[in-house]
């Protein structure tokens, strides 16, 4: 008695220049729709294994199926052993834009001090200080994407106010918890200032913080196919695959296209991710001095 083979084995007599001839990808019986995808479709984590299993879910229904009509939908490429290179895979996180939303800039430091001249003529005093500043530079992510452990990207503190900062993250999309990160500052002045005869100078060394209040997007791409085994041939085959553009074109936020005839290593899409980001993003320091008659006899003067 002869018995079918499962596509499966057929698929193994194609080589990989041939690739796409070994794929099978049944058609819609309807169209897709956001709703398809229920819960999974709307989260504000998009997990890609969620998408796909739901997507196949809808599948099964329009086959007049109950969801989980299959063995496995695998998109990491761990079932069909032949085909490794099929699987689902992150290309790239780029294109990180910052908004800014509302700037607040504030002293975060001020040392000063105090001199009065008595004397009938002219002098100076050297004004020498030094200090740290820190703040809180704090990302968080409002709509992300979740994939295997994380999709992340090292980020560094944006450079909003033509300040340069050496500090970075490795800021998971994955998670809508907030990450942050320390910015430390050494400030230091060593200046002389004159002082006129009787007069008293204040002398006041600022340090200007300019905080960004921001919104940030940034593009993740990924390819490749989504492999399901149906319990039951659907269409006269056990096992699919559809590519990403077939999968999650229709989930809120994703952008697909195609630069080639193979599902699997052809087509791409792009998941836009988003957040906020609040902290420094420039700081600048000035000295001022402020002069007024010196009153004798109420301080002595240090040039005595």
């Amino acid at each position: 008695m002869r018995t079918q083979l499962p596509l499966l084995l057929v698929a193994v007599a194609f080589p990989a220049a041939s690739i796409a001839q070994g794929i099978f990808n049944g058609p819609h019986k309807e169209p897709l729709t956001s709703a398809s995808y229920g819960q999974a479709g709307y989260a504000d984590i998009k997990n890609l294994q969620d998408l796909a299993n739901e997507y196949f879910n809808t599948i099964c229904r329009q086959n007049g199926r109950d969801n989980g009509c299959y063995k496995y939908v695998d998109i990491q490429g761990q079932q069909d052993h032949n085909w490794p290179q099929r699987k689902v895979e992150v290309m790239d996180v780029a294109q990180l834009k910052y908004d800014v939303k509302q700037k607040i800039t504030r002293p975060s430091l001020v040392l000063s001090q105090d001199y009065c001249n008595s004397l009938s003529k002219d002098g100076s005093f050297n004004f020498e200080k030094s200090t740290t500043t820190s703040t809180t530079c704090t990302w968080s992510v409002t709509e992300g994407l979740s994939y295997q452990n994380s999709v992340s990207v090292k980020v560094s503190i944006p450079e909003l106010a033509e300040t340069s900062f050496s500090e970075s993250i490795t800021l998971s999309m994955s998670s809508t918890q907030s990450q942050s990160t320390t910015h430390t500052d050494n400030w230091q002045i060593s200046t002389t200032v004159p002082v006129p005869s009787q007069t008293y100078v204040n002398a006041t060394y600022t340090v200007i913080e300019s905080d960004f209040d921001t919104a940030w997007t940034a593009d993740v791409t990924i390819r490749g196919c989504a492999n399901v085994w149906f319990n039951d041939k659907i269409d006269g085959h056990w096992e699919w695959w559809h590519g990403v553009t077939m999968v999650y074109a229709n989930v809120p936020g994703f952008s697909c296209y195609s630069q080639g005839n193979d599902p699997c290593t052809d087509q791409y899409c792009t998941y836009q991710a988003k957040g906020t980001y609040y902290g420094i993003g420039g700081a600048a320091a000035h000295l001022d001095t402020d002069h007024k008659p010196c009153i004798k006899d109420a301080e002595a003067s240090f040039l005595e």
